[in-house]
């Protein structure tokens, strides 16, 4: 239903519609009707609108749905990849610490004379392999909190880390026994792409109505 209202003043000059203008003119009705506008909707061409736009937003809620999922995924596969890098970080350091000993072993045992210099150069080789070894697992695992960070809406300064004692992996994951096309359909992606076969269809039947005539009934009052 449309309403509005609109004012109109005629003017016509002293000489009539055909005379010459002489610049004198004067008012001979003045209407402020009131015009309402009722579309009828015989056809439901409305409510096909009003069921397409419903479907338009149920596809945007599956897709929100689908992004957390995804979301979820990608925090859950970088924190488990952050505890891998801490544990990497862990060993390397055990092992960076036995070689440690074992130079301090072949240095003593060079200073007593039991082994020539030559056998202190190889664990000191592989002293700073390990060395730069822990640095670029460490930076892997630098790398993997701030992205955990990023993907938790955290800030690159708040560090996280790994808690190796509050770990607890399910030994069964809640997986269905039966996967059917139940189970399937209720999938965020195959959701949204059945709302857009359901909005196509309205959308379709909406074009169909365009060609249906358009039944409008008018009402007007004013005064004069």
């Amino acid at each position: 239903m449309d309403a509005a209202v609109s004012i109109t003043r005629l003017h016509y000059s002293d000489n009539g519609d055909h005379g010459i203008y002489n610049g004198e003119t004067h008012t001979v009705a003045v209407s402020d009707p009131l015009i309402i506008n009722y579309r009828t909707d015989f056809f439901g061409k409305d409510k096909e609108v009003i069921a397409s736009a419903a479907a338009h937003s149920e596809v945007h809620k599956a897709l929100l749905i689908g992004s957390l999922i995804t979301l979820r995924q990608s925090v859950i596969k970088t924190y488990f990849a952050l505890i891998t890098a801490d544990d990497l970080v862990r060993t390397q350091l055990e092992i960076i610490q036995l070689a440690k000993e074992i130079e301090n072993i072949n240095i003593v045992a060079l200073q007593v004379g039991l082994q020539p210099a030559s056998a202190v150069l190889p664990i000191r080789l592989y002293l700073d392999q390990s060395n730069v070894s822990l640095s670029l697992i460490n930076q892997r695992k630098s790398a993997l909190q701030y992205a955990l960070s990023h993907l938790l809406g955290r800030g690159p300064d708040k560090v996280i880390e790994p808690q190796q004692n509050r770990l607890n992996i399910p030994k069964q994951l809640p997986v269905p026994e039966t996967i059917n096309l139940d189970s399937i359909s209720r999938r965020p992606d195959i959701q949204a792409a059945l709302w857009k076969i359901y909005y196509a269809a309205h959308m379709e039947k909406v074009a169909q109505k365009d060609f249906y005539p358009n039944i409008n009934i008018r009402a007007c009052w004013g005064s004069a």
